[in-house]
């Protein structure tokens, strides 16, 4: 406000001298106006009762009923626990004896709730899988006081992205949400979340963006917007909207100890939910593409040895043989920073980004390899889910070698012992020293140390030629080029 004021001023300053030509005024009215509306557009409204009044009607309250096994002993609840408190009251309704802890009737259902979004008019709702998942019966109940129930049809749901898609049959259209644009959004920018919090319908709570692409080590596709919007059990599945009234995420996760709302709640990108939205509505699965890499963060100390400090993007630790990365010439060690001109600044964002680009279609890859950027096309193919074979067993080794680990040439007898392949490369780890360096990055034994410090290893004299040498140059860290199961990845050890 006080641009516009003083422009006015200015203005008015301006028309008291005489000299000033009349042809001027209108130029000088227009700069006022200008100034006004910039300056209200910086100002956020006092209301966002238009926004709610039209979105309301598109959000949903989701309850699910699952067959459950007979219960024998009844958990002590935490009375200070809104959760419990609520399931609670949902047990002495259904039948458990609060009182004497034990199952009073037969096998009962058990009761689930959470919320979902109207995305199109025919009656078709985006909620998440864990609201839905084993669900016998779905459950949807409109938005208002006189809001209608409806049995809903599961069109399709994906663990890895924790998204479903549901249907009512309606005879009129619905009201629905449309999504926006969360490339858009920006840090700092308002939000707002409608729900079903505890059961408490049609809820809403106002925050702004804390952080974006969040990745809490959740699944497979971690990518989240962060908010500190009141986020509470039974907002899952839930929009969050932009001040323009459009869907920007699907409430999915809070981090809390308690189970309520701390300010760190976490939803899934619009962007990703529309790609999962299309395919479930029109496949009923979903059918990603996948260039057949293993990839991994860059950590300080893969950095460090690597030769990779200052680059950011997603490290190859592995190609699958006969793969579309292993035919383009994609290999162990380069840095994937680009796919399509999309900045790749850590390794959970690539599988999304290659499972949104259509099947056979060729991706355009920027690549960070050996002190140079270079351009590679790979083709996207159907993606195969590989076997991860991992051993939890830990041997104490008698010899160590300086980084707590004892290794081994490969042999006839130790592909027979550990089911290797024929054709496996590098030396086997056979023992691990508890509490040492090696145990404590999560090496076990069973591993194949295909490499250290980019140097291959074929025997174990060799490894131990090059690890003595790294403990003498005084350096005492490596990265070494690991191989477990069907997986290989990069661990850096420092010795202090």
């Amino acid at each position: 406000m006080k641009i516009f004021v003083q422009v006015c001023l200015l203005i008015d300053e301006y028309l008291k001298v005489k000299s000033v030509k009349k042809f001027l005024l209108p130029i000088l009215l227009s700069v006022c106006l200008l100034a006004k509306n910039a300056n209200a557009g910086a100002i956020p409204p006092a209301s966002f009762s238009e926004v709610i009044e039209k979105s309301m009607p598109a959000v949903v309250n989701i309850s699910t009923s699952t067959s459950q096994k007979v219960i024998k002993k009844r958990q002590q609840l935490d009375m200070g626990n809104p959760y419990d408190i609520l399931r609670d009251l949902f047990e002495r309704e259904f039948g458990l004896n609060p009182y004497s802890g034990e199952q009073a009737v037969p096998p009962r259902k058990a009761i689930s709730l959470g919320s979902g979004f109207i995305v199109d008019p025919s009656g078709y709702i985006v909620t998440n899988n864990h609201v839905i998942d084993e669900a016998d019966e779905i459950n949807v109940t409109l938005s208002g006081e006189n809001g209608l129930s409806y049995k809903a049809k599961l069109i399709g749901k994906d663990s890895k992205t924790d998204l479903a898609v549901l249907k009512i049959d309606v005879e009129n259209n619905l009201p629905f949400i449309k999504f926006g644009d969360s490339d858009k959004a920006k840090v700092g920018d308002l939000i707002l979340v409608i729900g079903n919090p505890f059961g408490l319908g049609g809820s809403v709570s106002l925050g702004i963006i804390s952080a974006k692409a969040r990745n809490i080590n959740s699944g497979h596709f971690d990518d989240f917007i962060q908010t500190d919007a009141a986020i509470n059990v039974g907002n899952s599945g839930g929009p969050m909207l932009n001040t323009e009234g459009e869907v920007i995420g699907v409430n999915s996760v809070i981090l809390s100890p308690s189970k309520g709302n701390i300010g760190i709640g976490f939803a899934i990108p619009s962007n990703m939910v529309q790609y999962v939205f299309k395919q479930l509505k029109e496949k009923g699965k979903i059918v990603r593409g996948q260039l057949g890499v293993t990839i991994q963060d860059i950590e300080k100390g893969l950095a460090d040895d690597l030769g990779l400090k200052g680059i950011r993007g997603a490290l190859v630790s592995g190609v699958l043989k006969g793969s579309p990365a292993e035919r383009a010439g994609i290999k162990i060690g380069d840095v994937i920073t680009k796919l399509d001109g999309k900045v790749i600044t850590s390794a959970s964002q690539l599988p999304r980004l290659v499972g949104e680009i259509e099947l056979n279609k060729k991706a355009n890859l920027e690549i960070f390899r050996d002190g140079k950027i270079i351009n590679i096309q790979a083709n996207v193919e159907k993606s195969k889910e590989e076997d991860t074979i991992a051993s939890n067993d830990v041997e104490v080794a008698k010899n160590t070698s300086v980084f707590g680990m004892q290794v081994q040439t490969i042999n006839s007898q130790l592909i027979k012992k550990f089911n290797l392949r024929d054709n496996a490369k590098g030396v086997l780890v056979t023992g691990v020293e508890r509490g040492s360096l090696a145990a404590m990055i999560g090496i076990r034994v069973g591993d194949i140390v295909i490499s250290v410090n980019k140097k291959e290893v074929a025997t174990a004299k060799e490894f131990d030629a090059i690890t003595s040498n790294i403990k003498k140059s005084g350096k005492g860290s490596a990265t070494f080029l690991i191989a477990r199961g069907e997986s290989t990845f990069f661990v850096s050890l420092e010795d202090n």
